[in-house]
């Protein structure tokens, strides 16, 4: 959040699979995301005492704003593979409107 208050500092986050929990190693640029850490804790084998206090440590207010996020990254993972999905389309799609172009130019010089 320092970024959000600082001009000339960017704020970046590492990318996170949901469903594998585990990073994906790719940097995103823009809102900071939720901390994954106590959820790697436990995937690792950490003491459930530690994890306990670190659970603890997060007030409730916390809690609700990693769901926030959590969810608001899971939103926009999903919005940028629509977007992926439609750039794929859009592209097929020219080449079928210049492969029947071609068809047509063809046929129009045929019925001269």
């Amino acid at each position: 959040m320092y970024s959000t208050i600082n001009p000339g500092f960017l704020n970046l986050q590492m990318g996170w699979n949901q469903r594998a929990q585990e990073p994906t190693y790719r940097v995103k640029e823009g809102i900071s995301g939720a901390s994954e850490a106590i959820e790697t804790a436990e995937k690792y084998g950490f003491p459930a005492g530690l994890i306990d206090k670190a659970k603890a440590v997060l007030s409730g207010r916390s809690t609700q704003l990693i769901s926030m996020l959590k969810s608001i990254e899971l939103l926009k993972d999903r919005m940028t593979g629509e977007e992926e999905l439609i750039k794929r389309k859009s592209a097929e799609i020219e080449e079928i409107e210049k492969k029947k172009k071609a068809e047509l130019d063809e046929i129009e010089r045929g019925s001269k």
